[in-house]
């Protein structure tokens, strides 16, 4: 609804068919076209090749079967020279934005389960988590025709004014060993497939 309001000819993919309810309602209230909403998978998008400008994903990629396939998807439907934004956790902080507690992801998921019982917490939807990285996505990225950039963004007032315990962990963890909290990326696809010219490869 927010692209939509800013003159964006928008399309939205959902797979579970009670969130495309809810989405197809809010669109009504919007005055957006409520048939912009499909209930799909990210890993098989219901569109042409090069259809879109934008491909906005947003805290998606950790909820998907397959990332790679997610993100193969994302470029696929995106025009030549188009942009795909990714935002996402990445798990090797200190903390989990869904449970919104401090916890150390990099630890083995069978501690997390316990760690997460302690607290008194439901652990059948941290099960469905799927724990990427900004390394593992740069990984994949390669793979692609896409020229990939991370986006970085200054600490927010709070965290320099009252910082917690929780947001010292997470400004250690990314000064020593530069691993965001949220991992943002923009690529851009590339007009035709990235290849290495004789010259580069003479010695």
């Amino acid at each position: 609804m927010a692209f939509a309001r800013r003159g964006c000819d928008v399309f939205a993919v959902e797979p579970d068919s009670s969130a495309v309810t809810i989405g197809k309602m809010k669109a009504r209230r919007a005055g957006v076209d409520p048939d912009r909403f499909s209930c799909n998978r990210g890993e098989d998008l219901p569109f042409s090749s090069g259809t879109f400008d934008v491909v906005w994903c947003y805290t998606v990629l950790e909820h998907v079967h397959s990332v790679e396939a997610c993100v193969s998807e994302m470029v696929r439907v995106v025009r030549p020279l188009g942009r795909v934004f990714i935002m996402a956790p990445d798990y090797r902080q200190f903390y989990e934005p869904h449970y919104k507690i401090t916890m150390p992801m990099f630890f083995p998921k069978r501690l997390l389960r316990l760690w997460l019982r302690l607290l008194g917490r439901p652990v059948d939807f941290f099960d469905t988590l799927r724990f990427i990285s900004s390394r593992m996505l740069a990984n994949m990225f390669q793979d692609l025709p896409v020229t990939a950039f991370q986006v970085y963004h200054p600490w927010p007032e709070e965290w320099k004014s009252k910082a917690s315990l929780s947001m010292r962990l997470i400004k250690t963890m990314t000064r020593i060993l530069s691993i965001q909290r949220d991992q943002c990326w923009v690529l851009q696809k590339l007009k035709a497939p990235c290849s290495i010219s004789k010259e580069s490869t003479k010695k």
